[in-house]
């Protein structure tokens, strides 16, 4: 048995090398004239071991991989300044990043159009959305489905302006010229899907007034920004 169980530890070693590996391929395509390979790959083997702890669905997992680490390459090349353009940025985080903090980035998102971009992170993620949070959310036109939690890293903690926690959690890093709120959310004990309407009401009214506040006002929204690129973030 145990013999069994090693050859089959190493055949899935050697599947998730190939997966990891022709995932920095098609980063390369993107990133290679900024970064060397060793740096691509090893942002890929953390983003894969980041999210493989947690995943619950693990068909998902190259997919979710291959976006993770393209979010955190890019947020470094921006803090390098390796690439132009960096609208105001806004990180929602929660706990478990399975319900508040992506619906406040996806109304974040709808509400500024290509003016601002918000991200969100947990600082102990779950393994998937809850469903409550993607049904409240289709109700208003904007799908999260696509959505997935993932850790709080430092690349993207440096690259925003706003760091807006969701829950009572102090394991978030504090790091110079970044501007922290904290936003306690009604009480939600009820059970239900209307609990995740109220929160979903609230975050709505307290995202569009953040957009209000530190977006520019001279850049137009995009008419062609689509819900489907929001709940990507």
């Amino acid at each position: 048995m145990r013999g069994d169980m090693t050859t089959d530890a190493k055949a899935m070693e050697a599947q998730h090398a190939l997966m990891l590996k022709a995932i920095a391929n098609r980063l390369e395509g993107e990133y290679g004239a900024l970064f060397t390979r060793d740096t691509l790959q090893h942002y890929v083997e953390d983003s894969y071991q980041q999210l493989a702890e947690k995943a619950t669905v693990r068909d998902h997992i190259p997919a979710l991989v291959e976006r993770f680490a393209a979010h955190r390459l890019r947020a470094l090349a921006t803090i390098g300044g390796l690439i132009d353009g960096h609208p105001a940025a806004v990180l929602f985080v929660c706990e478990r990043n399975d319900a508040l903090s992506p619906m406040a980035a996806a109304l974040f998102n709808a509400a500024a159009g290509n003016r601002a971009h918000a991200h969100s992170a947990g600082t102990a993620p779950a393994g998937e959305l809850l469903d409550e949070a993607v049904q409240v959310m289709r109700e208003v036109g904007l799908d999260v489905a696509d959505a997935f939690p993932k850790p709080m890293t430092l690349e993207i903690a440096q690259v925003v302006d706003v760091i807006v926690t969701l829950d009572a959690h102090d394991d978030i890093p504090i790091l110079d010229g970044k501007e922290y709120r904290a936003w306690r959310l009604a009480d939600r004990h009820a059970d239900g899907i209307d609990a995740y309407r109220s929160m979903r009401d609230e975050l709505r009214t307290k995202t569009d007034a953040l957009v209000a506040e530190i977006v520019p006002r001279s850049v137009p929204t995009d008419p062609r920004h689509e819900p489907e690129s929001i709940a990507r973030a």
